[in-house]
């Protein structure tokens, strides 16, 4: 996992300022896929899972696939719960025999049956960039669920991608059509101590086969070329 220095934390909390800041990648990076890193941070815990739903249309391709992220951390956690405000991709899982509730985290109350407990880790994957407001949204987390959760994961799609910069070449900006943002690592980890969450460590991983040398050099030795960024914070 990558870390941060103590210049970085002035720069990030605003305590110093620069317009151009040089934020550089420090430590050794785990170079692996998202959801395997995920996997390794939340084995044997017990989690509960932001945005469980991801994409309903895509929920039984991607399960098959074994890339689903909610079906991975069933099968790796001790305990589990799935929070969405998806209510069709709900009774989905719910038929499908998974625990989830419909919550919004920032204008409702968590669901008793989540916060009478108490939980390693809310993992919150792929789900900020879908957001109007980060931060209100993780600082809700926070003050909600702070009391009986220990730690957050979160990850985002990161702009400065290989993929991103493929697609620029031919003037064209690729995207989920329901993103309102991209993130960078600093600007992940800004919005995230914006919040209040005490970042630990964060990391860049690539989803993505590729099938050149060449590039599969750049993303394993150049970690911001690779397409996503995972973060791990305390509450």
């Amino acid at each position: 996992m990558l870390h941060l220095d103590e210049t970085d934390k002035k720069y990030l909390s605003g305590e110093q300022f620069s317009s151009i800041y040089q934020f550089r990648i420090k430590g050794n990076s785990a170079g692996t896929g998202r959801i395997p890193l995920i996997a390794q941070l939340t084995a044997g815990k017990k989690v509960v899972h932001f945005g469980c739903v991801d994409h309903l249309p895509l929920i039984e391709q991607r399960r098959k696939a074994g890339i689903w992220l909610h079906d991975v951390l069933s099968k790796n956690c001790s305990e589990v719960v799935g929070v969405d405000i998806n209510q069709e991709g709900i009774d989905y899982m719910k038929q499908a025999g998974f625990e989830v509730y419909n919550s919004n985290v920032v204008t409702e109350n968590p669901p008793a049956q989540i916060v009478s407990k108490q939980w390693d880790y809310i993992v919150a994957g792929e789900v900020l960039e879908h957001i109007d407001d980060p931060v209100t949204f993780l600082k809700a987390i926070r003050e909600k669920y702070g009391t009986c959760t220990k730690g957050i994961i979160i990850t985002v799609p990161n702009a400065l991608s290989y993929t991103n910069f493929r697609y620029a070449l031919r003037n064209i900006e690729m995207n989920n059509s329901d993103h309102r943002y991209w993130f960078t690592p600093f600007t992940l980890l800004k919005v995230a101590m914006q919040a209040g969450i005490e970042v630990e460590d964060y990391d860049l991983c690539h989803d993505e086969q590729i099938r050149f040398p060449s590039v599969k050099w750049w993303l394993r030795n150049k970690p911001l070329f690779r397409n996503r960024i995972v973060l791990r914070g305390r509450l």
